[in-house]
């Protein structure tokens, strides 16, 4: 071989090494920057990763008389909700068993089960039943389920991933004396997407996707029955499996309302237009020559000196139990029966109505 072919030979040999050498400078260099330099920030992301946060609601405050008597109270059920995040990660297969065989346990479809999944306002969304609550929360699929239920899912997590079964709170109405109130104490129902944005706007942590609004004194001093919710900090597995609580920040229970109404006058005012309306049923109306309809009615109780409201009735009501959990609509349609004057619904507040002219028929 020629001199100059050595040479040659030699400068592509030490072209190459050079190569080589910057190559694995190049890698160290990147290497010292991940695990050296940012090495922090890294971790950071790694570990926010495998760290989920949980809104834990408050205890809803107290309704009660002016006896402290409650009107409305709490009670704990089981829930099984859905964690949408870890459902994505399994195949296609892997979710409808999983539903499949959520739907077996819980009693219900697996249709129905896939409809309260989808978040409202997205394609395939159905009105009542689809999810208006934050999509980054689990989405309640079923409550009130049997305790045995709720640990069958608990004690298999590997037969049911990205389920959850808690107990939380709804509300009860104990009913002192009898009493209804249904038109004054009013329901809760989850928060529509409308208010979630209009509280995200005005910066009002106390309300969240998981929330609920509903009408009459429910609704008018949610602000203060509703509290402040807490938050929950917990690791978990790449499966979604949780490991352990990682930090908690405490929730503040709402406050309790004292109402005006005595719950002894209510119950026997209740009781009392409900005899009255029966034996109107029954009385002849020389006029029409039929017994009077006597299908609504409305009885307001004041104190005379200072215009507080002591008691307050409407008939036809409704149970307000109904409500807990979400209303079907067989028992939406039996709390506004379809008449010919819309006005004849259970849902209408006639003791809060505008005034009508004596002797007028409303």
């Amino acid at each position: 071989m020629s001199a100059a072919a050595t040479t040659k030979s030699r400068l592509r040999l030490i072209v190459i090494q050079a190569l080589v050498f910057a190559l694995f400078a190049t890698l160290f260099a990147r290497l010292y920057y991940l695990q050296v330099v940012g090495g922090e920030e890294y971790h950071a992301q790694a570990a926010s990763q495998s760290v989920r946060e949980v809104v834990v609601q408050p205890q809803r405050g107290l309704i009660v008389d002016d006896m402290g008597r409650p009107l409305v109270a709490n009670r704990t059920s089981w829930v099984v909700s859905v964690d949408r995040a870890m459902l994505d990660k399994m195949s296609h297969s892997q979710r409808g068993k999983l539903i499949e065989r959520l739907g077996a346990v819980v009693g219900q479809k697996p249709a129905t089960i896939r409809q309260r999944l989808v978040t409202c306002g997205e394609s395939g969304s159905v009105t009542g039943t689809c999810w208006n609550g934050s999509p980054y929360q689990p989405v309640p699929v079923a409550s009130d389920v049997r305790q045995g239920v709720a640990l069958r899912i608990l004690e298999q997590p590997e037969d049911y991933p990205s389920v959850v079964a808690e107990q939380q709170s709804v509300r009860a109405y104990p009913q002192p004396f009898g009493d209804n109130l249904a038109h004054v104490l009013g329901y809760l129902s989850p928060i529509t997407a409308q208010e979630y944005d209009r509280a995200q706007k005005h910066g009002d942590r106390s309300l969240n996707g998981a929330s609920s609004v509903g009408a009459g004194v429910e609704k008018q001093y949610d602000a203060w029955l509703r509290g402040m919710p807490g938050y929950k900090r917990v690791a978990v597995d790449s499966m979604g499996r949780v490991l352990g609580n990682s930090s908690e920040v405490k929730g503040q229970p709402g406050d309790t309302l004292v109402t005006s109404i005595d719950a002894k006058v209510q119950g026997v005012v209740e009781k009392q237009l409900a005899q009255t309306i029966k034996l109107a049923r029954q009385t002849y109306d020389p006029v029409t020559h039929q017994n009077y309809k006597a299908d609504s009615g409305a009885v307001v109780v004041m104190d005379a000196k200072s215009g507080r409201i002591i008691s307050m009735a409407s008939q036809p009501t409704y149970d307000p139990s109904v409500w807990v959990g979400g209303i079907t609509k067989k028992q939406l349609a039996h709390s506004t029966p379809t008449r010919p004057a819309p006005r004849c619904s259970a849902e209408r507040r006639r003791a809060s109505s505008p005034p009508a002219p004596p002797g007028s028929r409303s």
